[in-house]
């Protein structure tokens, strides 16, 4: 009783010293954002919590302003909350596997060979990305980024749109299974999305505790492939989007703007990256765009960006995507299914070591031979995903569910 009694009179004493300004900027915050306060010791103390919370706010624009970072803040839904809750609502955890992983095709195997920088790559101008989405308050980050690269990979394998899949079987199926505090790693989502995953019209995200239940399998994923660092992220984004596990501190006040923090080997939550652009202002020559999943009010529409270069925030510290999935894409389809050429042209013969590997598309093939030594030709299946490359140019034959090109 008589600790209660302090902690009383220690909220009211820092009650009384909150400004008026800030107490009516701590009202409208409440009513935008839809929260209440019943109890008034809980009520003192979220007040507190916002008015400590603006003078760091305050302190880091005026560095922005002054140019020494590269990012703005603003009042948003956690302005109410410590870091140490903001962080521990996300909901990733790392993965218990401790860097043993069977599921997934390492990116230095399935990019083997291919020496060239990818670069500047935008998956939404290329309509395979979903919209943002919003977990809510369930700490369920992990399937939003998983679900964005089954997706956009659905979306890239179909030559179609992206599906609406389904957060919440991912959510109730796998690892906590309940909305909060929840937990869990996309790359398990990933590989559990191989027997199938449902759409979101079947199995609904309710931002609340569910019922494990089958679904149908209206998206499978082929292969994960994952890596870490830079280098592999940049590879990855040249096969789809990226889920990547990171150090959240500095999103909590995201506004706008590139974040240049210094790296961290921290991760708390799970996000996906779309775009390699160079709309960098000025704080780096490129930059990542990064997918959130707390509603398009957030940043920039959703998004964020973080340099490249130094591992800003831990971006690469975790990296995985999926290739070769399969499943009906959405109806934005920027583009119809394309059929396969009953009569294209092959080249057979001159193979190089290790041959066929999966591709994308044949533009995909292409690209993998004109980045790998050796490579004077290839030739791609359009009925499937395998791509040969060629050691030497041979001529060209008429066959079903093939076309080539030289280097």
């Amino acid at each position: 009783m008589r600790v209660l009694f302090l902690v009383v009179i220690g909220l009211a004493v820092t009650a009384a010293l909150i400004d008026h300004e800030t107490k009516e900027e701590f009202k409208d915050f409440l009513s935008k954002f839809g929260k209440h306060y019943d109890n008034p010791i809980e009520f003192a103390k979220r007040q507190a919590i916002f008015a400590k919370n603006k003078l760091k706010r305050i302190a880091h624009n005026l560095k922005f302003a002054a140019d020494q970072v590269g990012w703005e803040e603003e009042v948003n839904e956690f302005s109410d909350m410590t870091a140490e809750e903001f962080l521990k609502h996300l909901g990733y955890v790392p993965d218990p596997r401790n860097g043993t992983d069977d599921g997934a095709i390492p990116a230095s195997v399935y990019y083997s060979g291919q020496n060239k920088r990818f670069g500047q790559i935008d998956w939404r101008s290329r309509g395979k990305v979903g919209p943002v989405k919003n977990q809510g308050g369930c700490g369920s980050c992990w399937t939003f980024s998983a679900v964005a690269v089954i997706e956009s990979c659905v979306a890239i394998s179909s030559n179609s749109g992206p599906p609406d899949l389904s957060e919440q079987q991912f959510q109730d199926c796998l690892h906590s299974k309940v909305c909060s505090p929840g937990g869990g790693w996309p790359a398990n989502a990933i590989d559990n999305a191989k027997n199938g995953l449902a759409t979101e019209a079947e199995y609904p995200y309710v931002t609340r505790n569910g019922n494990c239940h089958a679904g149908s399998r209206a998206a499978t994923v082929g292969s994960r492939i994952s890596g870490k660092g830079e280098g592999d992220l940049e590879r990855l984004l040249s096969s789809g989007v990226v889920s990547v596990a990171l150090d959240a501190s500095t999103l909590q006040g995201y506004r706008s703007g590139v974040i240049d923090a210094a790296s961290s080997g921290a991760t708390n939550h799970a996000v996906t990256v779309v775009a390699l652009s160079t709309d960098c202002a000025g704080r780096s020559q490129e930059c990542w765009v990064v997918k959130n999943s707390w509603g398009a009010g957030w940043g920039e529409k959703g998004y964020f960006r973080v340099v490249k270069g130094k591992n800003s925030i831990g971006v690469a510290n975790v990296c995985d995507t999926a290739v070769n999935c399969n499943g009906k894409g959405g109806d934005n389809n920027p583009t119809p299914n394309p059929k396969p050429k009953p009569s294209g042209t092959d080249r057979p013969g001159g193979d190089m070591p290790n041959q066929p590997k999966p591709a994308n598309n044949k533009d995909d093939c292409a690209n993998r031979c004109r980045s790998t030594n050796g490579c004077k030709a290839w030739a791609f299946d359009t009925c499937g995903n395998n791509c040969w490359l060629k050691s030497m140019v041979t001529g060209g034959v008429q066959r079903e569910c093939r076309d080539s090109g030289t280097r």
